[in-house]
């Protein structure tokens, strides 16, 4: 088996080689890439996860799916909490959840604060703040975004941007968002918008999202429909919604 597996690195190795020897960057990323589809097809889920983390910052999110599944079908409870967050934007809470929920009996931190999150979505918020107090307590950056956002969603604004700052401090863009989300609720509206600005340029769907509503209201329509799309195609469904009801005016 290995003598086979070697065989075939080879091969894929010089024709990467030799397609792509005028460009070295080019020429690694086509090497790490026919790697981790070898892995992939042997069952191997490191390379299922680099995979679709490739089609994900491409934005080809449907693509992207399965291979975290295969991904996560072989425990790599990353790729299980990546798509649990992914099934969350797009609204499928149910799957989602049962996604996340046995890496997060594993003790995968990240997974279980992705069960925190869909608590959140479904207006649970004593259940969410209990999966992401402890995480935040412990330097989980996830958690503090989290609790930050139980505490959005409950009117303590002040609180949830001392959390959230904490997060989004350290570069965690789900922290940035709710943040901002809390600095519009306290007045600030100069940086709420900065700080959603940089959640969308750092990949955030929910920062395109609530900056897009933000270019709506102060009206911005080109650019409150180019944001909306940005977020659909990252899979977020209400900006799937606000993107085809502006298309249809």
């Amino acid at each position: 088996m290995r003598a086979i597996f070697t065989f075939l690195f080879i091969n894929v190795f010089l024709v990467s080689c030799y397609r792509s020897s005028e460009n070295p960057e080019g020429f690694m990323v086509s090497v790490k890439t026919a790697a981790a589809r070898l892995l992939c097809q042997m069952g191997i889920g490191s390379g299922c996860l680099y995979l679709a983390e490739k089609k994900y910052q491409q934005g080809l999110i449907e693509m992207a799916k399965p291979l975290f599944q295969k991904a996560c079908d072989h425990r790599q409870f990353h790729a299980c909490a990546q798509l649990a967050y992914l099934e969350r934007l797009g609204g499928k809470l149910k799957e989602a959840r049962a996604i996340a929920k046995y890496p997060c009996q594993e003790g995968d931190v990240e997974s279980c604060m992705r069960l925190g999150e869909i608590e959140l979505a479904e207006g649970n918020e004593r259940e969410a703040r209990a999966w992401g107090q402890p995480a935040c307590q412990g330097g989980v950056l996830l958690g503090c975004a989290l609790v930050g956002n139980v505490e959005f969603m409950v009117g303590n604004f002040a609180e949830s941007k001392r959390l959230s700052h904490r997060a989004c401090r350290d570069g965690e863009m789900a922290g940035c968002t709710v943040q901002a989300l809390s600095e519009e609720k306290l007045g600030n509206a100069f940086e709420a918008k900065r700080l959603l600005a940089t959640a969308c340029e750092k990949g955030h769907p929910d920062g395109c999202y609530h900056l897009g509503l933000f270019k709506k209201k102060s009206a911005e329509p080109v650019s409150a429909k180019l944001l909306f799309k940005s977020a659909c195609v990252a899979g977020h469904r209400e900006a799937c919604q606000s993107y085809d009801a502006m298309e249809k005016h």
